[in-house]
């Protein structure tokens, strides 16, 4: 049920609508308005995680993503990750300001403004999505580095606080930019957690930046989904409906990502390149007096650093900050892609640098494929270096991992060990099953000193012709991952092969 009119509910709700109706993200013209999806779907949900692994289908199954609007609702506590510039903030206001609205009953905002009908792959199929939840109160905040738990409910209207307490409406705390909490991320996802269980009513929407995000451990009860790029039929659609001439430019690969298909819808570029759209932005800004947002900054500078053939500034500021920098630089490769006088020297510098710096200086020029010979045996070096001393975040080394399989991986990914023989005592008296407990003695056996690699299983199916449900098991950057989507009786089935052979 709604509240009664100025009750301390429709308060917060209006001062919320007073502080964020005018945010720059609202005003935008941008595909920020089209419904975003994220990276999981209907199959994932039915399967609980669990791909099928049954014989190949007359026809693949066309996967249906749910929409972001769809999982807010759907877990009680939900992180949405996506890049720089990819919208998060817009959905986030979008959702808060129209929630906020349909308690107002304003003219401008309510919940009629979710519902739609997305497209829910690249192939267009549509399915309504509208939010179904009863009156939801939301309280917006921007997270800063340092925040607690405490200070962020301080600063809340008093009619959210006494939402969390009577549980009606239901109140949404939404907290954006949760990357700012850096160090202190595990200790207020800990305060989360606890929130939740005091108030039952009460649901979180994190949205955050997913390279510095994705290697957070998160609590139990919390789910992560990452925002997709924006399809080509979306994209396509929008530009038909706008009118705009972004052509080929709006429609490449690098306008996925939500920010660029804006500047390509409006500028254009020479090709589907994130420089190409760079370059037209940058050529119509002095006629329209733009200003760069803060998640385009890298790419602006990698353009000037190009333009004035400067490879000490671009090696000084990666120096600095290689978080930061990391994006300018694979611009600037990219610029330079024919260019060895500068782009040379420039992955030289990156792999010259000391410690961490070096590490990921290898991450950026990985890359550059076509890299000299020398360089790309440095790449390889240190890239080994970083998966053999765990250093760098997870998802760094997830990267590395990936990189050193194109490269070509110079551990033995086959070698076994020598385990020596013994006896263990076998079974327990704590159920039938494992009844009656007695001694085995086994004698001494090898096993891998890694799990199997995809590499390695392919070869068996590629020899034996057995059936492999693994959807990316053969791409080349997951050559020495552990191989997955395979049964027991594949598993038995490979051992047998291996041994004959």
């Amino acid at each position: 049920m709604k509240p009664e009119p100025s009750s301390p509910y429709q308060e917060a709700a209006a001062a919320l609508i007073a502080t964020y109706r005018d945010h720059p993200s609202q005003g935008r013209s941008s595909a920020d308005s089209l419904p975003r999806l994220v990276a999981y779907t209907h199959e994932d949900k039915a399967a609980k995680g669990l791909r099928s692994l049954n014989a190949p289908k007359t026809a693949p199954e066309i996967p249906l993503h749910f929409s972001a609007l769809e999982m807010v609702q759907e877990e009680r506590c939900l992180m949405l990750t996506a890049p720089p510039g990819a919208g998060k903030t817009y959905f986030a206001l979008h959702l808060a300001l129209n929630l906020a609205g349909d308690l107002m009953t304003d003219p401008h905002f309510g919940r009629i403004q979710l519902a739609g009908s997305p497209a829910r792959n690249a192939q267009g199929d549509i399915a309504p999505h509208a939010w179904q939840l009863p009156s939801t109160l939301p309280y917006y905040r921007l997270l800063n580095s340092g925040m607690t738990l405490t200070q962020l409910l301080a600063a809340a209207e008093p009619g959210f606080i006494e939402a969390l307490k009577k549980n009606e409406p239901i109140p949404l705390l939404i907290l954006d930019a949760v990357e700012c909490l850096g160090e202190g991320w595990q200790e207020f996802a800990a305060g989360l957690t606890q929130l939740c269980a005091e108030y039952a009513a009460l649901r979180i929407l994190l949205l955050g930046d997913s390279q510095k995000v994705l290697g957070w451990p998160i609590p139990d009860g919390m789910v992560r989904h990452a925002f997709l790029p924006l399809p080509s039929v979306k994209r396509q659609r929008a530009i038909s409906v706008a009118g705009a001439a972004g052509g080929t430019a709006a429609l490449g690969d690098a306008a996925g990502h939500t920010g660029l298909f804006s500047l390509a819808r409006d500028f254009g570029g020479t090709d589907g390149s994130t420089e190409a759209i760079i370059d037209a932005w940058h050529a119509a800004t002095p006629q329209n007096g733009r200003v760069a947002p803060s998640w385009l900054e890298p790419l602006r500078l990698a353009k000037e650093y190009a333009s004035r053939r400067d490879v000490a500034s671009a090696l000084a500021l990666f120096r600095v900050d290689q978080n930061k920098a990391a994006p300018a630089i694979a611009s600037l490769l990219a610029r330079w892609r024919t260019m060895p006088e500068l782009r040379n020297p420039l992955i030289e510098g990156l792999l010259l640098l000391p410690g961490i710096a070096g590490l990921r200086g290898a991450l950026v020029a990985a890359g550059a494929h076509d890299a000299s010979l020398e360089s790309r045996n440095m790449i390889r070096d240190r890239l080994h270096r970083i998966i053999r001393a765990g250093a760098l975040a997870p998802i760094e080394r997830v990267a590395a991992g990936r990189h050193l399989s194109e490269l070509g991986d110079p551990r033995d990914l086959e070698a076994l060990v020598e385990i020596p023989g013994g006896s263990f005592t076998m079974g327990c008296a704590s159920h039938p099953n494992s009844s009656p407990i007695y001694p085995l003695a086994v004698a001494p056996f090898h096993i891998g000193l890694y799990p199997v690699t995809n590499a390695s299983y392919a070869a068996f199916t590629t020899a034996t012709g057995r059936h492999w449900a693994s959807t990316d098991g053969r791409d080349s950057d997951r050559a020495n991952m552990p191989a997955t989507d395979l049964t027991w009786h594949d598993a038995r089935a490979y051992c047998a092969w291996l041994t004959e052979a």
